[in-house]
Order: structure tokens, then sequence, then C-alpha cells
């Protein structure tokens, strides 16, 4: 048995180009440099990961008051898509984290929070 997958293995490798040939990315990316702009754009995601959390808590809130229904929405994905103009895909992915979070309060304080 091992030596048929010692077989396989040394067949399935040989048409492998070593990673340091020509032509092919390095194996490791470039170090970041302070003061280069990774370090902002880091900040912001981070930043918008916050203000998603907090969106779906929101979201959440007006959830548990209906308060989409009250509006004549047929749903909390339909009210988003129309009162804030979202895609039908990004309305479904916030409702979903929405869910999810509400059963996680911990996760939920420490992702609004950072």
């Amino acid at each position: 048995m091992f030596d048929t997958l010692a077989r396989s293995t040394t067949a399935a490798t040989r048409h492998l180009r070593p990673v340091d040939q020509p032509g092919l990315p390095a194996t490791e990316p470039e170090p970041l440099h302070p003061g280069d702009a990774s370090d902002e754009l880091i900040a912001i995601l981070c930043r918008i990961d916050q203000l998603q959390a907090q969106a779906a808590a929101a979201l959440t809130k007006m959830n548990d008051a209906a308060k989409w229904r009250q509006r004549g929405y047929t749903s909390a994905t339909a009210f988003l898509k129309h009162r804030a103009a979202m895609a039908p895909g990004r309305a479904m992915a916030l409702v979903a984290r929405s869910n999810a979070l509400s059963g996680m309060p911990l996760t939920s304080r420490g992702l609004q929070t950072g």
C-alpha cells in the first residue's frame, strides 16, 4: 500500500517545476515598509469590518422589531435592496451575517469594537 502511494506521489510531482524558476512568482511576498500605503489600507479594511458588524447589529434590532414589515416590505432583504440600494447578493449577505451574529453576542461585540 505505501509503495503504491510513494510511486503515485513521485509520478505526480515529476511534472512540477521548482518555485524559484524564472517566470514563476516568488514564494514570499515583498516585505512591507513603514510609511507605505499598506498600514493605511489595513486600517481602512479593519474599519470596514467594524462598520459591517455594526450594520449587522442594527439590522438585527430592526429585524427583531419587524420594522421592515411595518414599512411595507416583504423581508429585510427587500428593505435593504430598495432603501439602501443594495445589490440582492450584498443585501442577502448582510441579512445572513446579521442572523449569524445575533446568536453570538460576544463575537458581534468584538467585531464592532475591533
